[in-house]
């Protein structure tokens, strides 16, 4: 898609890749400290500091998914009540009620 609703897929989709990779990361950092017995100071901040960093682009791709819906109306379905393949006819029927 083009325009300003596909520049906002792309980034949303971008953002979601990233924290894809950020969690996946976080979870084979620890699997792995805990696996060698390693699971302690430095591995243990720095994993920490890995999930902490996936939670917040977790909520960036949120934030993003949002705007996707209440800016650019994405994956919105609107119903107006209004029956487009008959709006001819409903027309022509008020016209004639209005001229009787």
């Amino acid at each position: 898609e083009a325009g300003a609703l596909g520049q906002a897929l792309e980034l949303h989709e971008s953002a979601a890749v990233l924290s894809l990779w950020l969690m996946v990361g976080t979870a084979l950092v620890r699997i792995a400290a805990l696996i060698l017995n390693k699971y302690t100071g430095i591995i243990k901040i720095f994993a920490f500091i890995l999930f902490f960093i996936g939670v917040i682009s977790i909520a960036r791709t949120g934030y993003y998914g949002g705007e996707l819906v209440f800016k650019h109306a994405a994956g919105v379905q609107l119903d107006l009540g209004i029956d487009f393949n008959n709006l001819n006819n409903d027309q022509q029927l008020k016209k004639s009620d209005d001229e009787n």
